[in-house]
């Protein structure tokens, strides 16, 4: 006999499909402004639903960008609170000629919803509404006290909700009046104190396997322009007087790397926290096969840092990356000039125990030092933000194993993930709190690309899984305090 749970799912599947499918078509692209009244008009769907799900208190937290959305269920006396967060902001949607539907046409095709945003994170986030929703429905009540948080300017990193964490004075909030009673980094408006973060923005391993994420990468990087001359020059009247701005840049960034594998910036490796042992052997065990995994991705051979196993690479060393690298004539049409400047852009990947200001400034140095005579050169910081891992020991993790147990039906593996999440470490800082990262997307989910999709096996398992976890409670708040995510850099 199903149960009632199953029973509800089933029933409401079709409208919680269309409506996710509504939020999918709204293009809040929170990296260019003409897109702010979409950032506005998804705030607004939330609020909506948020009320719809029973949540009370919601409100829309203004800012000089996207506005916050913030809700709460606090009917649980002495149970501990959870912060879910998300956010509703995507990235820009690409080439269309790329997508086989259009990225802010939702589709379903074989299983899978396309649209931007399906994964990152509108669909992720969307499952912990309708959840809320269906518990409340079905019990009345949850199983403890929830506070949601949902931004628009995740993709963008976050500007407002890290000035609101970090308590500081030019926070990007209207509302000035209430700057001064900002206590411990919280608004007063938005009591963000919590003894649970909980968020849905990561994905599993393996499509079969569900997966609780236990760590994240952190994040710096640099904007690279090497200027030459003023003006382009003709090749033929001025080659071989003046540097290439190309060629002085392409040599730069050739020294970033060693031959086998190493970043060759000095003291990039700096306060690297290494791996324990028992958790470098599980990650060998789990990774794929070298050859399987070329195949996979289209190249002839891997390469990194040798000595590692391709997850230990992937979720636990720090990596360099050059991600544009431009100068000249980037089109169809070439001409025969000697360009005034080429540009790069460079991010780090950073493990536990690295401070990311101190990684950037010793790539700046880096490029300082071995730039050619015969150009200039100028920089500008990227994002930055510290690697979290957690402490699988904590009550709190298998809580949320056992709520993934039910969702798949198969017990969950612990994993980390090679991308980064700013807020993470953000939310530690401010709350002091264990941060679970309950996610539910695939890495074939092409986040950030064409044709992102989540697959609805993935949507209905989720589902299941935050049914059980909202349902569900979680350890005393004194249990939860005893053991603190003790692997976080500044810890």
């Amino acid at each position: 006999m199903e149960s009632l749970e199953e029973q509800y799912l089933q029933s409401h599947r079709q409208r919680h499909t269309e409506e996710l499918m509504d939020f999918l078509r709204i293009p809040s692209i929170s990296m260019d402004p003409q897109f702010n009244l979409s950032l506005r008009e998804a705030a607004t769907f939330l609020e909506e639903a948020c009320s719809r799900a029973g949540l009370e208190h919601v409100q829309q937290v203004e800012t000089t960008g996207a506005p916050l959305v913030y809700a709460d269920w606090l009917h649980v006396p002495g149970a501990p609170t959870v912060l879910v967060y998300g956010h509703y902001d995507v990235q820009p949607p690409g080439l269309p000629e790329h997508w086989t539907s259009p990225a802010f046409t939702p589709e379903i095709r074989e299983g899978r919803l396309y649209a931007r945003g399906a994964s990152d994170d509108k669909g992720q986030l969307f499952l912990h509404l309708k959840a809320v929703e269906a518990v409340l429905h079905l019990r009345g009540c949850l199983a403890f006290n929830v506070k949601m948080l949902i931004e628009g300017e995740e993709e963008i990193g976050s500007p407002a909700l890290q000035g609101l964490l970090r308590g500081q004075s030019d926070a990007k909030l209207r509302d000035r009046k209430n700057l001064s009673e900002l206590t411990v980094g919280l608004h007063n408006r938005v009591d963000l104190q919590a003894d649970v973060v909980l968020i849905s923005d990561t994905p599993f391993l393996f499509a079969d396997q569900p997966a609780l994420c236990m760590g994240v990468r952190g994040l710096c990087g640099l904007d690279v322009e090497v200027l030459g001359p003023t003006l382009p020059l003709h090749s033929g009247g001025y080659g071989g007087l003046v540097q290439n701005p190309i060629h002085a840049l392409a040599t730069m960034l050739a020294s970033l790397y060693t031959a086998e594998g190493y970043v060759a910036v000095p003291g990039f490796y700096d306060g690297l926290f290494p791996l324990a042992e028992v958790e470098s052997t599980v990650l060998s065990q789990l990774s794929p096969a070298e050859g399987d995994l070329a195949s996979q991705l289209g190249v002839p051979a891997l390469f990194g840092e040798p000595g590692y196993s391709p997850l230990e690479r992937l979720w636990a060393r720090p990596t360099l990356d050059v991600n544009a690298f431009c100068g000249g004539d980037c089109q169809d049409t070439v001409r025969t000039l000697i360009p005034r400047s080429a540009r790069a852009t460079i991010t780090c990947r950073l493990g536990v125990g690295q401070d990311p200001t101190r990684i950037a400034d010793a790539l700046w140095r880096h490029l300082e030092r071995i730039t050619p005579q015969g150009v200039r050169l100028q920089m500008a910081r990227l994002d930055e933000a510290r690697a979290w891992a957690a402490n699988p020991q904590h009550p709190v993790y298998a809580h949320a194993a056992r709520a993934l147990a039910v969702g798949f039906r198969k017990s969950p593996t612990l994993i980390r993930m090679g991308g980064s999440i700013p807020v993470v470490s953000e939310f530690v800082d401010a709350l002091s709190a264990p941060v679970v990262l309950l996610g539910f997307g695939l890495p074939t989910d092409n986040i950030h690309a064409e044709d992102e999709h989540l697959s609805m096996v993935q949507f209905d398992g989720g589902l299941r899984t935050l049914l059980h976890y909202y349902q569900t409670e979680l350890p005393a708040k004194s249990k939860l305090g005893e053991i603190n995510d003790a692997r976080t850099p500044n810890a």
